[in-house]
């Protein structure tokens, strides 16, 4: 979405078409964040979703429009406005194939049904998934944290 948003604005000669281009970007931005959002939840912990969820919002919304901001007015100073588009736009492409052929090859490596197996990993340990936590992110140790204990330990 974002190549054809680039490809739009260098080939446009009347300001009025700004406001459409403004419009995909806009969803584009949308489209983004919430497809990185539901990437998060399938492929992270589920303690550490919360990190990883900001550092993608957190990269996304203000070092990218920010690092964006400072590339793009340098290499517009260097090549011309229309020319920084069109390099933007075949990046942005090139960047969305690649990314979705590192998901197919990641999808296709794990395909097994991991929601089964994880019930059925709990189930034979005795514990359930609910009460189940993680000592850190990085950890596959299990703990039991029991919520129900009213004795303040």
């Amino acid at each position: 979405m974002y190549a054809i948003n680039c490809v739009g604005y260098a080939t446009m000669h009347n300001p009025n078409w700004s406001i459409l281009m403004k419009a995909t970007e806009g969803a584009g931005f949308f489209c983004t964040m919430v497809v990185g959002l539901a990437y998060i939840a399938q492929t992270a912990r589920p303690r550490c979703q919360a990190a990883v969820t900001f550092m993608f919002s957190a990269a996304y919304t203000s070092l990218g429009f920010s690092v964006g901001s400072e590339i793009g007015g340098l290499l517009t100073g260097e090549y011309g406005v229309k020319n920084v588009f069109y390099m933007v736009s075949g990046l942005s492409a090139s960047v969305a194939i690649f990314i979705g052929m590192f998901d197919w090859i990641y999808s296709m490596n794990n395909s097994r049904d991991e929601v089964s197996s994880t019930s059925e990993h709990y189930t034979a340990a005795g514990h359930h998934p609910a009460l189940t936590g993680q000592d850190s992110c990085n950890s596959d140790k299990d703990k039991l944290i029991d919520y129900g204990s009213t004795d303040g330990s």
